[in-house]
């Protein structure tokens, strides 16, 4: 154990997380975007977009306007527009390009899919099944009201540093420097979070970068695999069952190379759908129940074992933020154990005041066991 009090190391440590995860998921990114994933993603993306440009385009007009709505609603901005007005016909020749999409526009055109099943005006038109909505919602963990309030705690008016927390800001910057295309948009650029935010504790103690709270895109992504997958169960020319569940890490790859989340927002959604059970920091948790991919097992040793990867708990004191940090054998086991997410961790997170102080962190059970 050692205790922090240089605010400049706690910045320098909070930087290096945030260059770690974001060279992390670009890793990833780059195994998605190579065969054979790449041509699966293709083909599971496809069905679903043929399935919307059909519904849109062989209707009345009225269909494709409800149907372009929801398109503009879930992204119009989205890159995998390629320029093009954001409706139902544009979506035609984006279809018509499947062979050349990369992972990031498969990521996107997950995005529009949930976005046009999440409809009320398709819903309202009898456009979408009532029970296929309910079923996009149930993996939306952010509406949980008894972890996050009404809505997430985030602010669309963009980052706004806050004193308390210089550390988190720092690796927030880290991310946007190192993110996989430096001049393309990233979604922590325009958002921000509030005091109130669950996630933003979580960051402060843990050291890592602020982002825009837990991904919903995320859950998206996961409604679009289980709901896809029950039409191609047995079908395993169009993907084997070993891969449903590691597909299931595209918005890791995706959006956390591009810095629209972090790590730790996206594997909260995934954990709490019971896809991993992520420890903070612990890089091999990532990988999918009942799955084990020999291609990302080695990815994530690496970077689990990275010497930038130090295991702190930060905390505000009058001096400013403090850290212990823990590198003996034992004590990281224990921090481990401490960092596993959950329900539980969330609601620990949630009732915690902010800036959380020494008292705060270690008068939590899960945290009471380590040194301090």
């Amino acid at each position: 154990m050692e205790i922090i009090t240089d605010g400049e190391r706690i910045n320098r440590l909070a930087m290096a997380r945030g260059v770690l995860e974001t060279e992390l998921a670009r890793s990833m990114y780059n195994v998605f975007n190579s065969p054979p994933l790449i041509d699966r993603l293709r083909d599971l993306c496809g069905l679903a977009i043929e399935q919307i440009v059909g519904f849109g385009t062989l209707g009345t007009v009225e269909t494709a306007v409800r149907y372009t709505g929801a398109l503009q609603e879930a992204g119009k901005n989205l890159a995998v527009w390629r320029g093009r007005p954001s409706n139902i016909m544009s979506l035609k020749h984006v279809l018509a390009e499947k062979d050349t999409w990369s992972a990031a526009d498969c990521s996107d055109l997950i995005r529009l899919f949930g976005g046009v099943i999440e409809s009320e005006e398709l819903q309202k038109a009898k456009q979408v099944g009532a029970d296929v909505a309910s079923f996009e919602k149930a993996q939306r963990v952010d509406e949980r009201g008894q972890i996050w309030g009404p809505h997430r705690a985030r602010d669309k008016k963009g980052f706004k540093e806050v004193a308390e927390s210089p550390h988190t800001a720092a690796g927030r910057a880290a991310m946007l420097k190192f993110r996989r295309d430096p001049e393309g948009f990233s979604g922590i650029q325009i958002t921000g979070l509030t005091k109130e935010s669950t996630v933003k504790k979580i960051d402060f103690v843990f050291g890592l970068p602020e982002g825009c709270d837990i991904s919903g895109t995320t859950a998206d992504s996961i409604f679009f695999i289980r709901h896809v997958n029950k039409f191609i169960e047995g079908l395993p020319e169009m993907i084997s069952p070993e891969l449903v569940p590691v597909v299931q890490l595209l918005p890791v790859a995706t959006m956390v190379s591009q810095a629209h989340h972090t790590l730790l927002e996206c594997a909260l959604t995934l954990t709490l759908n019971h896809i991993f059970r992520y420890s903070v920091g612990f890089y091999t948790t990532l990988m999918p129940f009942h799955t084990e991919s020999q291609v990302l097992k080695p990815i994530f040793e690496a970077f689990e074992k990275d010497a930038r990867n130090k295991h702190v708990l930060c905390y505000r004191e009058p001096r400013g933020v403090t850290a212990t940090m823990y590198a003996d054998p034992s004590e990281v086991r224990k921090f481990k154990e401490a960092s596993k997410v959950g329900m539980e961790f969330m609601l620990n997170f949630a009732s915690m005041p902010w800036p959380p102080t020494k008292k705060d962190v270690f008068n939590a059970e899960r945290f009471c066991m380590l040194p301090h």
